[in-house]
């Protein structure tokens, strides 16, 4: 999970609020084009393209997350700081991350708003998630809360990094990993960018800590 500092709110949607009287009160559910489409390009951008929880690609189908889910926190219903911007599973693929979470409490899992989430995941070479502590219950629940190892994703994460680095000679190895954490030209990470960023750690190990990474190199 990657860290997502938030910028301001986009000014037509704070236009929009104040648009608010007597007769009429905005809410989510009234909250139409353009200023819902305002919204969703502040949070591409603040997430760099990619989906809040599983980092994948953002496509054109997105839904915006009440990480606070509206039932539980009404008051939070037009927060813009409690948005983020979620993937929309593919066709015939089981829920995951806003769709799977839906009105959960969120009280026990861990928010990419937070400066700590980083870290505290680990991909296997196979492309499955796991907490980098056994001991770290939040993670843990994250994990099945999102279904960050729904066949599909985990999948594509073997697909996209793991036999991607498979191919590449191993002397480079570590400048196609350095490459692949760098942002993109406007303004996107590559998806997965926490499982790169972890490789790229992982390559300034000693060799002991490095089996992983080289199993995953030989052809």
């Amino acid at each position: 999970m990657r860290y997502i500092k938030k910028s301001q709110p986009p000014l037509s949607f704070i236009q929009w609020l104040n648009l608010a009287n007597e007769d009429w009160q905005p809410s989510f559910g009234n909250l139409q084009h353009p200023e819902k489409n305002d919204v969703r390009d502040v949070l591409f951008s603040d997430q760099k393209g990619l989906c809040c929880y599983c980092e994948s690609q953002l496509g054109d189908k997105t839904r915006i997350d009440h990480f606070f889910p509206q039932t539980h926190y009404p008051e939070r219903e037009l927060d813009f700081d409690n948005f983020l911007l979620s993937c929309n599973e593919a066709e015939g693929e089981p829920p995951h991350c806003d769709s799977l979470k839906g009105s959960h409490d969120p009280v026990d899992i861990l928010s990419p708003l937070d400066p700590e989430c980083e870290g505290r995941f680990r991909c296997r070479t196979d492309g499955t998630l796991q907490s980098t502590d056994e001991a770290d219950i939040e993670a843990i629940k994250t994990i099945e809360v999102l279904g960050l190892n729904s066949a599909a994703l985990v999948r594509r994460r073997r697909k996209s990094v793991f036999e991607v680095i498979a191919e590449i000679a191993p002397q480079e190895v570590r400048r196609f990993v350095s490459a692949m954490i760098r942002e993109r030209a406007d303004g996107t990470l590559f998806p997965y960018w926490s499982v790169w960023q972890q490789l790229s750690h992982d390559l300034r190990l000693p060799s002991k800590a490095r089996i992983e990474i080289s199993d995953s190199t030989h052809h």
